[in-house]
């Protein structure tokens, strides 16, 4: 899954599909011990009534159960992709929605410094956090893969900027 993509437009950048990955296992680990809990006290009515109805409601509740479970998938994975930062040298977009989009630009030229951050699963996963640091306020590109080569590029951008207006 490529993460940076080129276009004539510059660069956009989603977020590491490790966390995708992670919301997608921990979704599906909630539904799980959803599933084995209804599916236990379904046990238990059948021990108690032994009416052939309580498997038709198990097999009913199995196949809403995977409904679910496409409907999470599915919609952590559109909100995963929704969610991504497209740079073109000049200034930075930040573009999130599906239907109504929202975006925020950055002008590159204003950033007064760059930073970035990795945790423990950022240094094993390859991804990491961004800070861009303007005069006014602070944003920061969260789950970015490769932050330090991205920030590299940035600076060189931002430098180029500078050396340009000079």
């Amino acid at each position: 899954m490529n993460t940076i993509e080129h276009d004539n437009e510059g660069e956009r950048i989603l977020r590491s599909p490790f966390i995708l990955f992670t919301q997608i296992f921990f979704s599906l680990i909630l539904i799980g011990i959803f599933d084995i809990v209804v599916s236990l006290s379904m046990n238990f009515m059948a021990l108690e009534n032994s009416n052939n109805a309580i498997f038709s409601y198990a097999e009913q509740f199995f196949l809403g159960s995977l409904l679910v479970q496409l409907i999470v998938i599915t919609y952590l994975f559109l909100k995963w992709s929704s969610v991504y930062y497209h740079f073109d040298g000049h200034e930075l977009l930040h573009k999130t929605g599906i239907i109504f989009q929202d975006v925020q630009s950055f002008d590159v030229k204003n950033l007064d410094s760059i930073s970035f951050t990795k945790t423990l699963f950022g240094k094993v996963f390859n991804y990491g956090n961004i800070s861009l640091h303007f005069s006014n306020k602070e944003f920061l590109l969260r789950h970015i893969p490769h932050p330090e080569c991205i920030s590299k590029r940035m600076n060189h951008l931002k430098e180029q900027g500078e050396a340009s207006q000079n």
